[in-house]
């Protein structure tokens, strides 16, 4: 099923479901900064207050996704935001009363499943089915689900990100830029390349594949591999927040919107890139309390957005990170914590 391939644009954010705005005071060499955050009691109930800022009239496919394990959504974010469908997280052996009450509200023609009935029961596919048609996208693992997802959603695509599918950081950091490309997100052990990976690369024939993080989430001997199909380079930082800002700067030139996402903690991230895809927006991974690192500060000064949203509650991004983070890190103004 192609038909998916139509995105949707976000003129307006439902200021209603954003928890915490407010106007902050830049430096003298910054413009002001607004900054937000989506967040619900739990990881369930933010990807539906993320759903609901992303579609505020409902959508026409919503991909439903295993809240409690990361591995067969990690490539969903940018399918679903290239597509303009919504991401929503499920229990896997019961979809919560708040995603229920979303997906009615969003009335889908479809919803997909992202994973087998290890990641997503019986149970909760019929309780999907009550609510429209359904369909699953599985593989025999994490990598032929990524790759099974890319089939589905991207006939075509001139770019491909690839990331370790054992780790989360990098591939929730590409899941934005890639959607922001119309780019399927793949995935790869860390010192070999999966038969299912290497299969839809072959099918795509990209002429650009960006392989995510540095030779320890992806070998050298990987990308050599990947070199042999298509033309491919690394974007990699000293960490995994720096990582982040290189993914980011590689794709967005600017921005006049940046998400952040807990870099520890994977739940918001994943629904919250099918968002940052439709607002044409990078996500950039932050710490959930301290010092927000320099080259996250550098990054967002380059990028220049003008709205700065956290995603998730205070427990996965303090309300200090966010704020210093929004003030491009400067730091007489923000403590030094940069």
């Amino acid at each position: 099923m192609t038909g998916f391939k139509t995105r949707r644009s976000v003129a307006s954010v439902a200021t209603a479901l954003v928890v915490a705005t407010a106007l902050v005071a830049a430096g003298p060499a910054q413009a002001v900064a607004y900054h937000a955050r989506i967040a619900g009691p739990d990881r369930y109930s933010t990807s539906v207050q993320i759903s609901r800022v992303g579609h505020p009239t409902g959508a026409s496919a919503v991909y439903l996704a295993n809240g409690e394990d990361f591995p067969d959504a990690l490539a969903s974010g940018a399918a679903a935001g290239s597509s303009g469908a919504s991401v929503l997280l499920t229990q896997r052996n019961a979809i919560p009363d708040s995603v229920l009450a979303e997906l009615r509200r969003l009335a889908p023609q479809q919803i997909l499943l992202i994973g087998g009935e290890g990641a997503l029961s019986a149970t909760v596919e019929s309780q999907a089915s009550a609510i429209a048609a359904v369909g699953r996208i599985s593989g025999p693992d994490r990598y032929g689900t990524a790759a099974g997802l890319s089939r589905r959603v991207f006939p075509t695509a001139s770019t491909v990100y690839v990331a370790s599918g054992v780790t989360f950081p990098d591939a929730l950091s590409a899941a934005a830029s890639a959607g922001h490309r119309d780019a399927p997100v793949l995935l790869t052990a860390p010192d070999r390349l999966p038969d299912a990976t290497r299969g839809e690369l072959e099918r795509l024939k990209p002429t650009r594949v960006v392989v995510a993080g540095g030779s320890a989430a992806v070998s050298d001997a990987v990308l050599s591999e990947i070199r042999t199909i298509s033309p491919s380079f690394r974007v990699e930082g000293d960490d995994r927040y720096a990582t982040s800002v290189a993914i980011a700067r590689d794709a967005f030139g600017s921005a006049s919107a940046v998400f952040l996402a807990s870099g520890t903690r994977f739940p918001d991230a994943l629904s919250g890139a099918a968002l940052a895809v439709l607002r044409g927006a990078p996500v950039i991974l932050v710490p959930s309390s301290g010092a927000v690192p320099v080259s996250v500060c550098g990054g967002l000064l380059s990028l220049a957005p003008t709205t700065v949203t956290a995603l998730g509650g205070e427990a996965a991004i303090s309300e200090a990170v966010l704020r210093d983070a929004a003030l491009g890190c400067p730091a007489p103004a923000a403590g030094d914590r940069c």
